[in-house]
């Protein structure tokens, strides 16, 4: 704020009071005065108006719960698939793909094929942002669960899958376990015969609290851990805070944008680091973080005390239909007290326009009559009132519209007025119809006029009472049918007669031999249920020793059977493979004689052919044919002699 100076001269406070001749507008007065009762008033006020604001947001935060809830909340699954929640990370958000996309991520990372996976259901849940698969094969339960990676187009996510707790289970809490404990010793402490209702067990985090499973509706105070008898609460959940984002309904794991933060104290979007502010929570308004540890706000009522809670209103709203039906039942004219307004009123109407003429709304039956003898001021007085009223007796109906006093009965007829009873109605005797009079016959028309609606309506509720019956005994019929179809279908799936036990043969015991205590093995091999079968599929499921002979039997049958067929079609195969072999051998064998034949007539030819001389190379004559050699004779001197002189000749010719 600026201080600004002027000039001019400096006034003491003694200068402009009331005291030295300054007089205040009325306007300006009476507006202070105003101002001044206002604040009178409302300060004892403060403290209603701040619970009005507490009320106002109590009722805001209550419907912004029942919104996250009813958003949150999944449709109606196989009551008897395996359930598997997948929660992916990353910043993953359902909303963001089409539904047909997530459906082929799901397929193509848990390696499953179309036709397999039109036999399972698949739900997103966009509050939460997770994804809810519901499988009738255990196989591909275990493929779902096994979901690490989903990849949609060239991102890849990181995802967490686990199997969600069966239909009709309730959770329990074990606290004070330690961490050391490892998992299969949590388990094998609580699956034990001593918790015979028990069908799985897993530490909650990091902490030392331990939720356990039970088969129905019905959590023990009381479990056993091992030999130990410890303590076992209701699991309560609460709702969701985003640790990540700040907001509610989904956890900080699956957080769909956790780019886009929002402060859990103010709500400010984006706060920077240095950002300070008063706390208070969007759940139960007080002064802390949302979602803090101390908030008792955010854990959810157990379904255990709904379900409680339904039941008894069910039986309390039972009852009273039951009470409420035998007061029907019991005659047409009792019980007038306990029905609904409308009827009486709907009875009240039809009396007052019978009795009191068609153009009116409203009946005068009081009737005033003065005495002659009387005068004076008593005799201004009315002397009786005339009005019907019905005899006294238990539920009987006492209509308002008219009433009959004890001067009326007296002065009729008969002295007791027993002229004027009508079936139990009392109705003015003598007199004569004056002037406010109502005869017997009227009274006993505005009767039947009243009862006839309510006889009607009677008969319409037992009439709707047969059909609610017929209906009940047709839905008992159809339950009956569809539990004989089951056990035909039990039958027909065991159609061979089970062996009887053996009778039991008295034995001695040796009480100092160690056999009779139960070790682990053999608790493992006791049967389970088959929730707790789903739960842990490692665990074999256990049947009666006659049944798992028999069945045990055939199966080894079966597969000797297989192994047989199998065996001779693959004799058949090797000996056709042996067959073609020894042909292709066969003919190797021909090929190679051959060959080896020509070569060594070959070898044979290159060795008789004479060597070549040494230093000529050796020619061919190129003629097809070789001239027979001539055999040479040595020539003496004479005939050499002998020849000359001719051979000069001859060159001379």
């Amino acid at each position: 704020m600026e201080v600004v100076r002027v000039e001019g001269e400096e006034l003491e406070p003694d200068e402009f009071g009331e005291g030295s001749g300054w007089c205040e507008i009325k306007r300006h007065s009476k507006n202070q005065q105003q101002g001044q009762q206002q604040t009178a008033a409302t300060s004892p006020t403060e403290t209603s108006t701040a619970a009005g604001t507490a009320v106002k947001y109590n009722r805001k935060t209550a419907r912004q719960v029942r919104q996250i809830a009813r958003a949150s909340r999944m449709p109606d699954l196989p009551t008897d698939d395996y359930k598997v929640d997948v929660r992916p990370r990353g910043g993953f958000n359902v909303s963001d793909y089409k539904m047909d996309r997530i459906y082929c991520c799901l397929r193509s990372a848990a390696e499953i094929g179309r036709e397999a996976a039109e036999e399972d259901s698949i739900c997103l849940n966009f509050k939460q942002n997770i994804v809810v698969l519901s499988t009738p094969s255990e196989d591909r339960a275990k493929r779902y669960g096994a979901i690490s990676k989903l990849r949609i187009g060239e991102r890849e996510f990181e995802a967490s899958a686990y199997r969600a707790a069966p239909e009709n289970t309730s959770k329990g809490l074990v606290r004070g376990i330690s961490n050391d404990e490892s998992p299969e010793n949590i388990v094998k402490s609580l699956v034990t015969q001593r918790n015979p209702t028990v069908l799985h067990a897993k530490r909650m985090g990091n902490t030392d609290n331990v939720i356990v499973l039970f088969d129905g509706f019905y959590v023990p105070r009381y479990v056993y851990y091992g030999a130990m008898l410890v303590r076992c609460s209701l699991y309560r959940k609460h709702i969701d805070v985003c640790y990540e984002c700040g907001r509610l309904g989904h956890r900080a794991d699956v957080c769909p944008n956790p780019n886009n933060k929002m402060c859990r104290g103010c709500g400010y979007s984006n706060p920077p680091q240095e950002h300070l502010c008063d706390p208070k929570c969007q759940l139960c308004g007080k002064g802390h973080l949302t979602g803090d540890r101390k908030c008792k706000a955010k854990y959810k009522i157990p379904y255990l005390v709904k379900r409680r809670q339904w039941e008894r209103r069910t039986r309390e709203e039972d009852a009273a239909v039951e009470a409420y039906g035998n007061g029907y039942n019991s005659s047409s004219t009792a019980n007038y007290a306990s029905q609904d307004r409308h009827l009486r009123r709907e009875g009240r109407s039809a009396s007052r326009g019978a009795i009191g003429g068609a153009g009116k709304s409203r009946s005068r039956s009081s009737a005033r009559s003065r005495s002659r003898s009387l005068t004076g001021s008593r005799a201004s007085k009315p002397r009786s009132k005339s009005k019907m009223r019905v005899a006294a007796g238990p539920g009987a109906m006492q209509p308002t519209g008219f009433e009959v006093s004890w001067a009326d009965v007296a002065a009729s007829p008969g002295g007791d007025g027993a002229a004027g009873r009508r079936d139990g109605v009392v109705v003015s005797g003598g007199g004569g119809p004056g002037p406010g009079r109502v005869s017997g016959d009227e009274l006993e028309r505005a009767i039947q006029q009243r009862l006839g609606p309510l006889e009607h309506t009677i008969n319409e509720l037992r009439r709707e009472n047969a059909l609610l019956r017929d209906e009940i005994s047709k839905l008992k019929g159809g339950a009956a049918q569809r539990q004989q179809h089951k056990q035909q279908k039990r039958q027909e799936m065991f159609l061979e007669p089970q062996p009887l036990p053996p009778q039991p043969v008295p034995v001695e015991v040796n009480t100092v031999d160690d056999s009779s205590v139960e070790t682990a093995d053999e608790r493992e091999d006791r049967p389970v249920s088959s929730k707790r079968a789903a739960l842990d599929p490692e665990r074999p499921t256990t049947e009666p020793r006659s049944t798992s002979y028999e069945r045990l039997k055939k199966r080894i049958e079966n597969i000797e059977t297989s192994l047989d067929e199998r065996f001779a079609s693959q004799t058949e195969q090797i000996n056709k493979m042996f067959t073609v072999v020894n042909n292709s051998v066969a003919k190797l064998a021909e090929q190679m004689t051959q060959a080896i034949a020509a070569l060594t007539a070959r070898m044979d030819d290159f060795e008789a052919r004479p060597p070549p001389l040494a230093g000529r190379s050796l020619r061919a004559t190129g003629k097809p044919y070789a001239r027979p050699q001539q055999q040479q004779t040595p020539i003496t001197d004479a005939e050499t002699q002998h020849q000359q002189p001719s051979l000069s000749g001859d060159g001379l010719h």
